[in-house]
């Protein structure tokens, strides 16, 4: 396993020192799922489903965004705070207006939540071609008895021997679209932490991964009934395909002033507008 980790590793790193000349459009890698309007897609590739008496179950939420022709855009989230869903920030993001207006967003969870608000983090700027600072705060109201996960502060790592995971309701492989979105977490570790100065690449095994409407998805440790997320899925390591291997991650840690912001209500609203035109899987 260790030789794998290393060969794709070495892998990724030669693609990104050698791919500066090479175009993408933006957002490429990302792993938002395009679907129809029966949203016609599920679950990670290989790991295990999430049953109800999974602390997981009940802090981590379908993201559901409506097209102007009807379809639907699926993404995964986390419920971190009593008033916040952690996702992507492509997830709510219109690639020419900014942020999507929250009437096309919807939550489907194992909690009742109501969308109040989107909150992209303002040093995302999705025309860049790495996309860094992939994250993003859905804003909410609601119940008072609330089940809720917690974030690795600033200087945060994993705690030694402990499991970690990346969890989301993508794909279950990369060529089949599943008929119903069903929550799926898989073992993964760190494979960088300083990949840029806001990702970390997460390796997921050789042959499994996360894949389309996973991203937003968090990569996490769970002692008991306390869940604890580390960073959030951006796209897919460059040089990976096939929804296998590595991904790149926006660590939460790089971004813990924005969230302390939000959590006192001190964020700023951005200007909401529709999502006008709908991206393809994996754009």
């Amino acid at each position: 396993m260790a030789s794998v980790r290393c060969a794709l590793l070495g892998a990724v790193l030669a693609f990104v020192s050698l791919s500066g000349c090479e175009r993408f459009a933006p957002g490429s890698g990302f792993k938002e799922a395009a679907v129809s309007s029966d949203v016609e897609n599920a679950g990670i590739v290989g790991g295990t489903f999430v049953d109800r008496e999974d602390p997981l179950y009940n802090v981590m939420t379908k993201i559901l965004f409506s097209h102007d022709d009807g379809t639907y855009g699926l993404c995964s989230g986390t419920l971190v705070h009593p008033r916040f869903v952690l996702t992507a920030a492509h997830c709510l993001i219109d690639h020419v207006d900014g942020p999507v207006d929250p009437s096309s967003v919807q939550l489907a969870s194992g909690q009742a939540l109501s969308i109040e608000g989107v909150h992209v983090h303002p040093k995302y700027d999705p025309s860049q071609r790495f996309n860094r600072y992939d994250i993003a705060l859905i804003e909410v109201t609601a119940p008072s008895a609330l089940k809720f996960a917690i974030l690795g502060k600033s200087g945060e790592t994993p705690s030694k021997g402990s499991k970690t995971f990346v969890a989301g309701y993508g794909r279950t492989s990369y060529d089949t679209a599943d008929r119903l979105p069903r929550l799926k977490k898989l073992e993964a570790e760190v494979m960088q932490t300083d990949f840029s100065d806001s990702e970390q690449l997460i390796f997921n095994g050789a042959d499994t991964g996360t894949c389309f409407g996973d991203s937003g998805g968090p990569f996490y440790e769970q002692n008991g009934s306390t869940i604890r997320v580390f960073s959030v899925l951006s796209r897919e390591a460059p040089g990976n395909k096939n929804c296998v291997g590595m991904d790149l991650q926006t660590k939460t840690s790089a971004v813990w002033p924005w969230f302390t912001q939000a959590f006192k209500g001190e964020l700023t609203a951005r200007a909401k507008v529709k999502r006008k035109v709908p991206r393809e899987p994996g754009l």
